[in-house]
């Protein structure tokens, strides 16, 4: 089976949906699939992370616009490229390109990965967001099978875009790569970093940290230095509110705690996290129903978890953390304290089978072929 991969995705940049779209195309290529690939990072131009709102969209317009002109190009490859492979389309805003060449290709293809955040795109004028929408009922229409990351997002897919087949979508969890995410010798490259002082180091590692558990591993921290335990917070990834959070550890009297790596290459996060004893993950309720990357790659290089309730219950199911309710700091501490206490204890045969057996990207990847082998007739 032949597949030809279209993403909005820049590939390039280390936000979730690039590590998950990465780690599904690595997958792939691991098991000799013959892919060819279309993505959002189609330009050069502007792939550096920037803090500037107006260097972001613009590299965001650039990039969108590339990816579909190069997507429409396929209207005159029909015979090469359509007619002998299988779609696979992770969507992005106002997916135009991709519906024309659906409505004058008529291609076999799934959609990959939907959520119903995709769905609900708030452009700011309410015309483009009609057109996104229509836009949206028409490909799910016309593909052979979407497949999403919880029961929740499910729920919201087939209510929004009016899918009268429920069984047309398939929940397929978020997997993380374990050939990169793993456990790791903590103390050495603590020691490489210069941060083997630390008793205990908390943080959160992935984009937007304010607003996704940064600023609650920050908080935790202090709580633990007024106990007079030496601790250490990490935060890693880009987020254009760093600065409050800087603020933020200096009021609380741990500035030289905190330690902010900004946005790295996406090889050196791995390791980076591997410092950690604990990682957080703390998100909205209006959130709940998300299946956070970020936990699963805690979970597989061996750190312990503070999460909010959700999509996460696994967690006190193998032991590995404490799940919280979202503002509320007094659990978060408590948390803490539970996993730092020395009766806590991690299974990890328990946790490295979990990992390898529900979790592995691997997993997924073998899940869906298996699926679309089926519904692409071979």
């Amino acid at each position: 089976m032949k597949l030809l991969y279209l993403s909005y995705v820049n590939m390039k940049e280390t936000s979730g949906p690039s590590v998950n779209e990465s780690g599904f195309l690595r997958g792939l290529k691991n098991l000799k699939y013959d892919v060819n690939i279309i993505s959002g990072d189609s330009t050069e131009l502007f792939n550096a992370a920037s803090s500037s709102r107006i260097l972001r969209l613009i590299k965001k317009i650039i990039n969108y616009i590339s990816y579909m002109f190069n997507v429409l190009f396929l209207l005159f490859r029909k015979s090469q490229v359509l007619d002998n492979h299988l779609l696979v389309m992770r969507l992005g805003p106002l997916p135009i390109a991709e519906s024309l060449l659906v409505y004058f290709c008529r291609p076999r293809f799934v959609i990959k990965t939907l959520g119903s955040g995709n769905i609900s795109w708030n452009s700011g004028l309410k015309i483009l967001d009609i057109l996104h929408l229509k836009l949206y009922k028409f490909l799910s229409n016309k593909c052979l099978v979407i497949d999403t990351v919880t029961e929740l997002s499910k729920t919201d897919i087939i209510k929004s875009l009016e899918i009268k087949d429920e069984s047309m979508v398939q929940v397929i969890d978020n997997g993380v790569d374990t050939t990169m995410f793993n456990s790791k010798d903590k103390i050495a490259i603590r020691t490489s970093y210069n941060l083997n002082a630390y008793k205990y180091i908390l943080g959160y590692t992935g984009n937007y940290g304010s607003v996704r558990g940064a600023e609650e591993a920050i908080r935790a921290t202090a709580n633990l230095n007024e106990s007079n335990i030496n601790a250490g917070c990490l935060v890693l990834g880009f987020d254009p509110n760093q600065k409050k959070l800087e603020e933020l550890s200096l009021e609380l009297g741990i500035s030289d705690k905190v330690h902010f790596f900004g946005s790295v290459p996406f090889e050196l996060v791995p390791e980076i996290t591997s410092m950690l004893d604990i990682g957080f993950s703390i998100l909205p309720e209006e959130s709940s129903g998300a299946s956070p990357q970020k936990v699963r790659q805690y979970i597989a290089s061996g750190i312990s978890v503070i999460s909010t309730r959700g999509n996460d219950n696994f967690i006190e199911e193998i032991n590995c953390g404490c799940l919280v309710d979202y503002g509320d700091m007094d659990a978060i501490n408590e948390g803490v304290r539970h996993i730092i206490n020395p009766e806590f204890m991690l299974d990890k045969k328990l946790i490295n089978n979990y990992v390898n057996n529900k979790l592995s990207s691997s997993v997924g990847i073998k899940i869906r072929l298996k699926f679309w082998s089926k519904l692409y007739g071979i």
